[in-house]
C-alpha cells in the first residue's frame, strides 16, 4: 500500500525533524565494521554528464561507533555509511562533533547530484529495506558493497540499474577496484528495486566542510507515531505552562 508506506514516512520525518533539527550531535566513529578495502574509479563532477577521478582513500566499508547528544537516535552501537565521496574523515580519540540530522529529502535537495533529491531517498530506503537496516555486515565484501551501493544510490543518474550488468563499468559512477565487492553491490542493488514497501527512513548527519554520515532506521508504524505526536504536543504545553 504506498500512500500508507508516505504516510508513515512523512509523519517519521517531521517528528524527527521537530526533535532534532536545532541539536549538535556528536559522532564518535571507532572503526571499520568488518574491514576494508581501498576503492578508486570516477564520479559525476555535479549534475552534467561530465566525470572525475574519485579522490585517493584509506579504505572503504561500513563503520561503527556511538551518537550522542540531545535527542540523539537510541541506536547502539552505530553503524553508519559515508555519503561523500569527496569528504574525509579520520578515526581516533577526537570526537566529530557539531553534527546536525538532517531528514533526507531535505538534505538532497541542497546538494548538485545527477538524480532527484526524491530518487535518491527511494533508492536508499529500498537498498535498507532489502538489507532488513544498517547493522553489522558478515563480512568485508558485504559491507564495502553496501557502501559501493549507497554511492551508486547517491551518485548514479538515469543509468542507475545498468551497475547490474557488470563490473559497475556504466553510467556516470565508475568503480575501478574492489571487483567482488562490486559484484555484491550489484547483486544487492537489482534486489532492492524489488522493493515495494520501503520500511526504513534516510536521514543524514551533516556539517559543513566534513564528511556526512546516513542516519537509517525503521519507520514507526502509524499508530505508534500518533503517541509520538501527542507526546510532543505535550511536552510543548508543559513548556509554554512553565514560561508563563
Amino acid at each position: 500500500m504506498p500512500n500508507r508506506t508516505l504516510v508513515r514516512a512523512a509523519l517519521a520525518a517531521v517528528l524527527a525533524s521537530a526533535a532534532l533539527s536545532a541539536q549538535a550531535l556528536t559522532l564518535t566513529l571507532t572503526g571499520f565494521a568488518k574491514g576494508s578495502q581501498q576503492l578508486s574509479g570516477t564520479m559525476p563532477d555535479g549534475v552534467g554528464p561530465g566525470t572525475k577521478a574519485i579522490p585517493a582513500n584509506g579504505g572503504v566499508g561500513a563503520y561503527v561507533g556511538t551518537l550522542s547528544g540531545p535527542g540523539a537516535p537510541t541506536i547502539n552501537p552505530f553503524y553508519t555509511y559515508c555519503v561523500e565521496l569527496t569528504e574525509f574523515f579520520g578515526f581516533g580519540t577526537t570526537n566529530l562533533s557539531g553534527y546536525t540530522l538532517v531528514d533526507g529529502l531535505t538534505y538532497f535537495t541542497n546538494q548538485a547530484k545527477p538524480a532527484s533529491a526524491a530518487t535518491i531517498v527511494q533508492r536508499l530506503g529500498q537498498l535498507f529495506t532489502y538489507l532488513g537496516g544498517s547493522g553489522l555486515p558478515a563480512t568485508t565484501e558485504q559491507s564495502v558493497a553496501r557502501q559501493i551501493a549507497v554511492w551508486e544510490s547517491v551518485y548514479e543518474g538515469a543509468t542507475f540499474g545498468e551497475t547490474r550488468t557488470g563490473e559497475t563499468n556504466s553510467g556516470l559512477l565508475h568503480f575501478a577496484t574492489a571487483s567482488n565487492a562490486r559484484v555484491v553491490a550489484n547483486s544487492l542493488l537489482a534486489s532492492a528495486a524489488g522493493v515495494t514497501n520501503v520500511m526504513y527512513s534516510i536521514h543524514v548527519l551533516q556539517k559543513a566542510g566534513s564528511q556526512d554520515f546516513l542516519v537509517v532506521q525503521m519507520i514507526p508504524e502509524p499508530g505508534s507515531l500518533a503517541l509520538a505526536g501527542i507526546a510532543l504536543v505535550g511536552l510543548a504545553g508543559v513548556a509554554r505552562r512553565r514560561r508563563v
